[in-house]
């Protein structure tokens, strides 16, 4: 999901669903896409970081607070690796990137 704003200077919420959920390798960035050129990450968080409550409503208030203040954000999940085999556990997990921009004008 992303944030962006409509002719009406409105912030709402476009989804894009995957028909494959992506698969990261515990060593490597938590995110299922590139981020775009020319423009700074201010913060990542990931649920990994949520120690109360529920992780969807944590991800969600993040992704919100942050576009409240005028952010573009970008928010997925994602499957984690656990171990060191492919035959370890792997666990879902939530990312929000906010990006040092404005939000987007909408493309839709």
């Amino acid at each position: 999901m992303t944030n962006e704003v409509d002719p009406d200077g409105e912030i709402g919420w476009v989804v894009e669903l995957l028909s494959d959920e992506p698969f990261v390798p515990a060593s490597a960035e938590p995110r299922a896409w590139a981020l775009p050129e020319g423009v700074a990450v201010l913060s990542t968080w990931t649920s990994q970081e949520q120690t109360i409550g529920n992780p969807v409503n944590a991800t969600l208030s993040v992704a919100r607070t942050a576009s409240r203040e005028g952010h573009w954000v970008r928010f997925h999940s994602l499957s984690r690796e656990e171990g060191d085999s492919e035959n370890d556990v792997c666990v879902s997990e939530f990312v929000v990137d906010t990006f040092d921009a404005p939000i987007p004008a909408s493309q839709h």
